[in-house]
């Protein structure tokens, strides 16, 4: 729910991402940009735990919720390291709220990786027998003389 409130806000121009509140009742919810320096927390879910448009500071004083983050840092074992870790609005926002186009962005970086190795060889090569660098012998030569 959360994830198409981003997508269906960055539709109409409303930056968002995703904010993961953590607690007695871990929660997710969305962040949207209603105007400059104007953040205010929304609640997608039914029947929802923050029912206003709150600031992330003063929903975060709730008893339920003690620690937030954007990055799931649960997931990544680091947060006994870092707390509260809250990115910008920006690119990066941007793919991690979309895994499918992270995962299409990856692949075609893959592709591009296997083509340069593929064709990469053979421009080296065509660059080094330019410069002379690299001389190949005349195998036409060579057949001719061994008969």
């Amino acid at each position: 729910m959360t994830r198409a409130f981003i997508n269906l806000a960055g539709a109409v121009g409303i930056r968002s991402q995703r904010i993961n509140l953590w607690g007695s009742a871990p929660h997710v919810v969305a962040e949207a940009e209603l105007g400059p320096r104007d953040l205010v927390v929304v609640d997608c879910q039914y029947p929802p735990s923050i029912k206003d448009l709150e600031r992330l500071d003063q929903v975060i004083l709730r008893p339920e919720w003690d620690d937030y983050y954007t990055l799931n840092l649960r997931r990544l074992h680091i947060s006994w390291l870092v707390s509260r870790v809250k990115m910008e609005m920006g690119p990066f926002t941007y793919w991690t709220e979309n895994p499918h186009a992270l995962k299409a962005l990856l692949w075609f970086g893959f592709c591009l990786v296997v083509l340069g190795i593929r064709f990469g060889r053979d421009l080296l090569r065509y660059l080094l027998r330019r410069r002379g660098w690299v001389h190949i012998s005349e195998v036409h030569a060579l057949k001719r003389m061994t008969k």
